[in-house]
């Protein structure tokens, strides 16, 4: 279940720069180049972000450092939710130690509307909302606010201990959403 939720989606070569690096450092392992954000809405006045921390049976876009490409079912992703919300909603930026300050957990829910919601996000892509995604938005610090104005956190995921089904029934894997 998850422990915390945390901002990702990171240019490896812009935040070793940002980091105080050459920008040639090689890409730390959690950075995908192809994953799309999962930013709905940002508000500039607020430094807030709403973000979708796991969505509900739709599979990663690419494989995770395991070599596996997850999912979950509604129930599971619900259940990820309250979970973080009972470990009092710690926030992190890309699943490394340091960076707890980054901001503040406001809202965490799951989308209860059994109709979807089509929203283009901040860098225009259009995605969609649907019953059982996970939802979180957060206040961030000055500091982390700059780096998502910068391009560098484009998105969120959960961390924490979780269990993993090798084999999903063909059923499962015929209701994916793309």
């Amino acid at each position: 279940m998850s422990r915390a939720v945390v901002l990702e989606d990171v240019d490896a070569e812009t935040l070793s720069k940002l980091l105080g690096g050459t920008g040639n450092a090689p890409a730390p392992s959690h950075v995908e180049a192809s994953r799309p954000g999962t930013i709905v809405k940002a508000q500039a006045a607020k430094r807030q972000l709403l973000l979708v921390a796991y969505p509900a049976m739709k599979a990663d876009v690419g494989r995770a450092a395991d070599g596996f490409r997850d999912f979950a079912g509604p129930d599971a992703v619900e259940k990820a939710c309250h979970e973080f919300a009972k470990g009092g909603y710690q926030l992190g930026l890309w699943h490394e130690k340091g960076h707890e300050d980054c901001g503040t957990v406001l809202e965490n829910y799951v989308f209860p509307s059994p109709t979807s919601w089509v929203v283009k996000g901040p860098s225009g892509d259009e995605m969609e909302i649907c019953q059982g995604d996970w939802l979180v938005k957060v206040e961030l610090k000055p500091y982390a606010w700059e780096m998502y104005e910068k391009g560098l956190i484009g998105g969120a995921s959960p961390e924490g201990p979780c269990s993993r089904n090798l084999r999903p029934a063909p059923d499962v894997l015929a209701a994916l959403r793309s």
